[in-house]
């Protein structure tokens, strides 16, 4: 998956990693995270990244595997276990806490990753959320965020569901009008599937939008 993951911790060994920590690798997502990854390995200031909504450490894996130091924050604490567990065992510079995100953001990070979070948040939370990155972001640091759009059969379910209404979904061209005043890096906003599946068994297909932004 990516490319600057060689030698004995290389691709098997990440993909081992992840499945441990609960989640094969090979999901909807992973194509737009190795693409979004490596230009951060290339492009980003020293320092430490946060990793917000961690899950299963698909993202963290990557950076601590590649020697650069990232903080987890999860809700799971099962899941926070594993990411420590295996972070200690295997030597890697990787710590995870369980907070909930609406407790907000402590520290300055170098690189802060926010990867199909907003949709559990309310839509004013999940605005707010972007603002504590920026502000949290270190000068020529990057924020690199994908998120649920308004277009599609997963935004139209919620909606219709008993799933809390008023989350934070953004509408086609609007996530990247928050880094206005930063350099994006890389933009787009495409249709796959999403990692819920319907009750068929098939996954949900939505449009999805992610920015990569470098702070001036």
């Amino acid at each position: 998956m990516a490319d600057f993951l060689r030698g004995e911790r290389g691709g098997g060994y990440y993909r081992r990693l992840l499945t441990e920590a609960g989640n094969p690798c090979g999901g909807p997502q992973d194509i737009v995270a190795g693409a979004v990854l490596r230009y951060l390995m290339r492009k980003t200031t020293p320092g430490d990244v946060l990793d917000l909504g961690a899950g299963f450490g698909r993202h963290a894996f990557l950076f601590a595997i590649s020697g650069v130091p990232v903080h987890c924050v999860d809700l799971d604490p099962e899941r926070v276990e594993k990411l420590n567990a295996i972070a200690a065992r295997e030597r890697l510079p990787l710590r995870a806490e369980v907070r909930d995100i609406e407790e907000g953001i402590s520290g300055s990070y170098a690189v802060i990753v926010c990867s199909f979070v907003h949709h559990y948040l309310s839509a004013g939370r999940g605005i707010d959320l972007i603002r504590e990155m920026q502000a949290h972001t270190l000068t020529g640091g990057l924020n690199a965020v994908a998120a649920v759009t308004r277009d599609g059969d997963f935004f139209q379910e919620t909606e219709h569901c008993d799933a809390p209404k008023g989350l934070c979904y953004f509408s086609r061209g609007e996530l990247r009008t928050y880094y206005r005043d930063w350099e994006i890096l890389d933009s787009s906003e495409y249709a796959g599937a999403m990692a819920q599946r319907k009750s068929n068994g098939e996954h949900y297909v939505n449009v999805s939008a992610y920015v990569l932004a470098q702070k001036p």
